[in-house]
């Protein structure tokens, strides 16, 4: 049981597409560099999983998965789990920065109140 040939040149496309939003985000700088390991990774898999569908299978009895299916969508559901732990400690590591930028902000301010308030005073004396 293979893959049709239609089916094969429309995940083919599929994955040209994919690599070419994936490549046009490196260069804009929108994908940070943590990830692009991650949909390189992906992208061979797809194309392993269309040039070598015996491998799929081969791999789905050597795991112990009853379908092929079965296995993608395990294999997918821990790389979600994965992207979300990693995104999870960004997010931590932003909200700390966050409130270490607010807090010193907050001093940056209470100072300059204070340099401002001292300059007063001085122009008030003066007069």
């Amino acid at each position: 049981m293979g893959i049709s040939m239609n089916l094969k040149i429309f995940l083919t496309v599929g994955i040209v597409i994919y690599i070419y939003l994936t490549v046009k985000s490196l260069l804009k700088n929108d994908l940070q560099s943590s990830f692009i390991t991650f949909y390189f990774v992906s992208t061979i898999g797809l194309v392993i999983a269309i040039m070598m569908p015996k491998f799929i299978e081969k791999m789905t009895k050597v795991f112990g998965f009853e379908t092929s299916s079965n296995m993608i969508f395990c294999i997918t559901i821990f790389i979600l789990f994965y992207i979300v732990f990693k995104l999870t400690l960004k997010l931590s590591k932003e909200q700390e920065r966050t409130v270490n930028l607010t807090q010193e902000l907050s001093i940056l301010k209470s100072k300059i109140d204070k340099i401002e308030k001292i300059e007063g005073d001085k122009e008030e004396n003066r007069q």
